[in-house]
């Protein structure tokens, strides 16, 4: 639920009846369970977790929360957006109108801090909703672009076909205000134009419904037309699960237990070294009236030659807690499918680009599943931002960031061994090394032109016959080498 057949409206009794398969009671159901996972995640996120241990009279609290559910959801969400990420609509040009309209309306609806909070529910609530909303006059923060909506998960759900789940039929929107409920229908429907040459073309219609307080029956207030083959609402799971049309998020069930058993253990610990952590002094063969204090720094004396005083200790150092602590943790990062890299920065100074990747590579092979599914939202969003922008709409390419640091002098000794080999071009390696190659050229053109970089035998009329001066790429010259390292 909610899977339909056709379309039934909010105003339709059998929407609200069970037979139809379509009752509102199961979708406000379905909408529920997202809301409260969402809830409930964010708390385990937020680190608002169940403690443990019971706070005893004294009111001493012994709990510790080790919050590694957000340790996994940042580093997720790190990996998945670690710089702001770019698309290309034309490869033959640096900056197409195309891709400037789309990376103004990216910019004006929050850049980075959109997308961050677009996976942060993602991650949360294991579902997206983002909509599409044409350019708005009264919008104080962007008044000439279109709009980017990121839906709060639970406030939006989708009816798809019954025999086809990837087929949205509708989504319903939902919301109160001063007490009455409010449901609007986005709907896919041909839309007849209206002119002298009058024809249909398959379209979205908005319908907004109202249930006033205490009425039975919702009431249809406004109709709008969205004129685009193309839905202004994108959706998409955070992690794909087959044969379900929700996805999963960073968040599960199984996770919050483990993170529960991990704060546990450490609660134990906590309580146990807050009794047993210092030592206990035991006197056998003594009153306490026999044990006579002196001035000398809370010495202790006794007449009793009989009597032995010693301090007692704790023969462990909790280390099968500690083990199992870690155990839990590393089960928790490895069902997460996080890395946590132990060390400092110098047991990695001489590792190899490779190596990292090594090590990471469970976690890369995460980072390529979800980014697949959000570069395919993030091309469905541009689609339609195009439409607004009056382009054609087209998927524009996406140059994701790279997550992992990179070892520059590796990459450049890479490139200039491909240079060498003749397999790559100047053009292709600047660009690798995040260089404008027109700008580059043209700064180079100007350059040897200048006298300082003359040699004599050039001036001469000479030639150079170590390949320095090829402009063929026959030979990695010396001056090639340099222009990749610059």
């Amino acid at each position: 639920m909610p899977a339909a057949m056709s379309y039934l409206p909010p105003d339709n009794p059998k929407r609200y009846s069970g037979s139809s398969g379509m009752s509102l009671n199961g979708a406000n159901e379905e909408r529920r369970l997202l809301e409260e996972h969402f809830l409930k995640a964010e708390k385990y996120y937020e680190g608002d977790q169940p403690k443990p241990l019971g706070i005893p009279e004294d009111g001493v609290d012994d709990n510790v929360i080790v919050n590694v559910t957000k340790q996994a959801v940042d580093r997720t969400l790190s990996f998945l957006f670690p710089a702001p990420f770019r698309l290309v609509t034309d490869v033959r040009l640096d900056n197409s109108p195309q891709e400037a309209f789309l990376s103004d309306v990216l910019l004006a609806n929050g850049g980075e801090v959109f997308w961050d909070g677009v996976a942060y529910n993602g991650a949360l609530a294991g579902h997206n909703f983002v909509r599409v909303l044409p350019v708005d006059p009264d919008n104080e923060r962007n008044s000439t672009l279109p709009r980017l909506v990121n839906y709060a998960p639970g406030s939006v759900i989708a009816y798809w076909k019954a025999d086809d789940k990837e087929k949205v039929l509708w989504y319903e929107i939902k919301w109160q205000a001063m007490g009455d409920n409010y449901v609007q229908d986005v709907r896919r429907e041909k839309i007849v134009s209206v002119g002298v040459d009058e024809k249909a073309f398959d379209g979205w219609v908005i319908d907004t419904y109202q249930q006033i307080k205490g009425a039975s029956r919702y009431t249809l207030l406004t109709t709008e037309y969205w004129p685009y083959a193309l839905c202004p609402i994108v959706d998409w799971p955070h992690i794909p699960q087959t044969n379900k049309f929700y996805g999963s998020g960073e968040v599960s069930t199984d996770q919050m237990q483990l993170n529960n058993s991990i704060n546990r253990v450490m609660s134990d610990m906590s309580r146990i070294l807050r009794f047993h952590a210092f030592p206990k002094t035991i006197g056998i063969g003594i009153n306490a009236e026999e044990i006579q204090p002196t001035s000398v720094d809370g010495l202790w004396t006794t007449e009793n030659s009989e009597a032995n005083i010693f301090n007692l200790e704790m023969k462990s150092d909790l280390a099968s807690s500690m083990n199992m602590a870690q155990y839990l943790s590393d089960a928790f990062l490895a069902q997460a499918r996080v890395v946590i890299m132990r060390g400092t920065v110098k047991d990695f100074q001489r590792v190899t680009n490779t190596g990292i990747r090594a090590v990471f590579l469970d976690m890369i092979a995460k980072n390529q599943l979800i980014r697949s599914v959000y570069g395919d939202a993030i091309q469905r969003i541009a689609q339609r931002l195009l439409l607004l922008g009056g382009f054609a709409p087209v998927r524009p390419d996406i140059i994701w960031p790279d997550p992992l640091p990179q070892d520059d002098t590796e990459a450049v000794n890479t490139l200039a061994i491909e240079r060498g080999l003749r397999i790559v071009s100047r053009e292709t390696a600047s660009k690798q090394r995040g260089y404008d190659w027109d700008d580059e050229k043209s700064m180079m053109e100007n350059e040897a032109k200048l006298e300082i970089f003359q040699s004599p035998e050039s001036n001469a009329g000479g030639s150079a016959g170590d390949g320095a001066g090829s402009t063929d790429g026959s030979a990695l010259g010396k001056t090639d080498k340099n222009r990749v390292e610059t």
